[in-house]
């Protein structure tokens, strides 16, 4: 059984209530109890973005086919972001 690796965002107020992979594992998103979603590289875990989402809790993530947008709800709010990667990202 394989074991997790115990990483922790550290950033959300309240914890995380929500977490999705991009399509080719290279960025994962986090959603907390404080309506901002953070965007993390997924081999290093690096924060490379933070959103506003709406109010209240992010409870739901979910990425494009493609990997290049983000869809996210917080309260009654949903909202579409872009991923982009690399230089002036």
């Amino acid at each position: 059984m394989a074991r997790a690796s115990g990483w922790r965002s550290g950033y959300a107020n309240g914890g995380a209530f929500s977490v999705a992979w991009s399509p080719d594992g290279a960025l994962f998103a986090t959603g907390g109890g404080d309506a901002r979603l953070f965007l993390h590289e997924g081999p290093t875990t690096l924060l490379t973005g933070v959103a506003s989402v709406g109010d209240g809790w992010v409870e739901h993530l979910a990425w494009s086919p493609d990997g290049g947008r983000l869809a996210a709800t917080a309260g009654k709010t949903l909202r579409f972001l872009r991923a982009r990667r690399g230089p002036g990202r």
